[in-house]
Protein backbone atom coordinates (compact mmCIF):
# COMPACT_ATOMS: atom_id res chain seq x y z
CA UNK A 1 0.00 0.00 0.00
CA UNK A 2 1.01 3.33 -0.46
CA UNK A 3 -0.32 5.09 2.37
CA UNK A 4 1.32 8.87 2.97
CA UNK A 5 2.68 9.37 6.39
CA UNK A 6 4.22 12.34 8.08
CA UNK A 7 5.57 12.24 11.61
CA UNK A 8 5.93 14.67 13.81
CA UNK A 9 8.27 13.72 17.08
CA UNK A 10 9.57 16.15 19.94
CA UNK A 11 12.98 15.67 21.80
CA UNK A 12 12.51 15.23 25.37
CA UNK A 13 13.24 18.97 26.15
CA UNK A 14 9.55 20.12 25.19
CA UNK A 15 7.96 18.01 28.05
CA UNK A 16 5.10 17.40 26.63
CA UNK A 17 2.80 15.09 28.48
CA UNK A 18 0.61 12.76 26.48
CA UNK A 19 -2.32 14.30 24.43
CA UNK A 20 -0.64 17.70 24.69
CA UNK A 21 -2.28 18.48 20.99
CA UNK A 22 -5.10 18.81 23.03
CA UNK A 23 -3.55 21.59 24.80
CA UNK A 24 -4.11 24.75 22.61
CA UNK A 25 -2.16 26.73 24.78
CA UNK A 26 1.17 25.47 23.94
CA UNK A 27 2.97 26.15 20.59
CA UNK A 28 3.66 22.56 19.92
CA UNK A 29 0.06 22.10 19.47
CA UNK A 30 -0.76 25.24 17.39
CA UNK A 31 2.21 23.57 15.30
CA UNK A 32 0.28 19.69 15.62
CA UNK A 33 -3.19 20.87 14.80
CA UNK A 34 -1.21 22.90 11.61
CA UNK A 35 0.66 20.00 10.09
CA UNK A 36 -2.44 17.96 10.61
CA UNK A 37 -4.23 19.84 8.23
CA UNK A 38 -1.60 20.57 6.08
CA UNK A 39 -1.46 16.67 5.58
CA UNK A 40 -4.99 16.50 5.02
CA UNK A 41 -5.28 19.38 2.36
CA UNK A 42 -2.57 17.26 0.61
CA UNK A 43 -3.73 14.14 0.92
CA UNK A 44 -7.66 14.66 0.57
CA UNK A 45 -10.23 16.12 -2.12
CA UNK A 46 -12.08 17.93 0.56
CA UNK A 47 -11.17 19.26 4.16
CA UNK A 48 -14.35 17.96 5.61
CA UNK A 49 -14.31 21.74 7.22
CA UNK A 50 -18.02 23.18 7.51
CA UNK A 51 -17.84 26.70 6.22
CA UNK A 52 -21.67 26.93 6.99
CA UNK A 53 -23.91 26.15 9.77
CA UNK A 54 -26.11 23.61 8.73
CA UNK A 55 -29.71 24.16 9.87
CA UNK A 56 -30.76 22.06 12.77
CA UNK A 57 -33.13 18.97 11.61
CA UNK A 58 -36.23 18.59 13.37
CA UNK A 59 -36.12 14.87 14.62
CA UNK A 60 -39.24 13.50 15.73
CA UNK A 61 -38.35 10.02 16.44
CA UNK A 62 -35.53 11.36 18.79
CA UNK A 63 -32.76 8.85 17.04
CA UNK A 64 -29.38 10.52 17.11
CA UNK A 65 -28.14 11.21 13.92
CA UNK A 66 -25.39 9.62 13.50
CA UNK A 67 -23.90 10.78 9.89
CA UNK A 68 -22.74 14.14 10.06
CA UNK A 69 -22.77 14.87 6.21
CA UNK A 70 -26.62 14.05 6.51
Amino acid sequence: MNVPVDTLFYDGTHHLHHQYQFHLNKPESIDNIKKVLLFLSRNTSSSGIQTEEKPQIENPSNELPLNPLN
